[in-house]
């Protein structure tokens, strides 16, 4: 069973041009970071394995734990709707 303690951490991911950080806090918040600015902050929950990011307006990600511990972006949430990533579209974060 996926618990929060297991999930609370720092979280990093580098892109073309970009370093995104995840953090993710003890009381159900996600702060963003590009760069090494503050993006946004966001909710986020546990729901079966997985863990859910509430962004605005509705929408939000889906990630999962990965056997190292990093984090693996597999779906977008767009209200009831779940829309899958394609593989090579899905980003990882590594735990820092």
């Amino acid at each position: 069973m996926l618990e929060a303690d297991k999930i609370t951490g720092i979280y990093t991911s580098t892109g073309p041009g970009d370093v995104w950080k995840l953090v993710f806090l003890e009381q159900g918040i996600l702060e963003t970071h590009i760069n090494g600015e503050k993006h946004n902050e966001y909710q986020w929950n546990i729901v079966s394995e997985e863990i859910h990011i509430e962004a605005n307006e509705g929408k939000g990600r889906v990630y999962v734990v990965n056997n190292d511990g990093s984090l693996t972006s597999i779906a977008y949430l767009e209200g009831e709707e779940r829309i899958e990533r394609a593989k090579d579209k899905q980003s990882t974060y590594k735990k820092v």
